[in-house]
């Protein structure tokens, strides 16, 4: 829960970039918010960058996995079975038969993590984020 691949959430820009080997093209060093992108990640993946941090990642396309396999489109019961001692449950904040699942984790050391599961009307997840608390809560994206 502490990283999307070899991007570690807290490390700056350029620790990423080492980290990656590869240049993570968006927003332009300085902006408050924005997303950066690994060369050739898939469609639906963005990193969020706060004052030069990398805090989220926000994903909504299938394929993209979590840590335990979670991907766009599960439905609620896979995502109950691969985070069972976990999950929160919230309304969604514009989809009034959505809803968010939470996974809180139990560990003191990702205490400050969470990876939030959107839920469309059927129950299927429509798009994930992950990352580091408040920057992963925000229902809105920056950028």
């Amino acid at each position: 829960m502490q990283r999307a691949g070899a991007i570690r959430y807290g490390m700056t820009v350029a620790e990423a970039r080492a980290a990656t080997g590869d240049s993570l093209a968006g927003a332009p060093a300085g902006e408050a918010c924005g997303y950066v992108a690994p060369e050739g990640a898939p469609a639906g993946f963005g990193a969020m960058v706060e004052q030069e941090r990398v805090v989220r990642v926000d994903v909504d396309s299938p394929g993209i996995p979590t840590d335990r396999g979670a991907v766009v489109g599960m439905g609620e019961a896979e995502i109950r079975r691969l985070y069972p001692d976990s999950l929160e449950s919230m309304p969604h904040k514009y989809e009034t038969a959505g809803r968010y699942l939470i996974v809180v984790p139990t560990s003191a050391a990702e205490s400050g993590h969470r990876i939030i599961f959107e839920l469309g009307r059927d129950g299927r997840v429509i798009r994930y984020r992950a990352g580091l608390r408040p920057a992963v809560e925000y229902v809105e994206r920056c950028g």
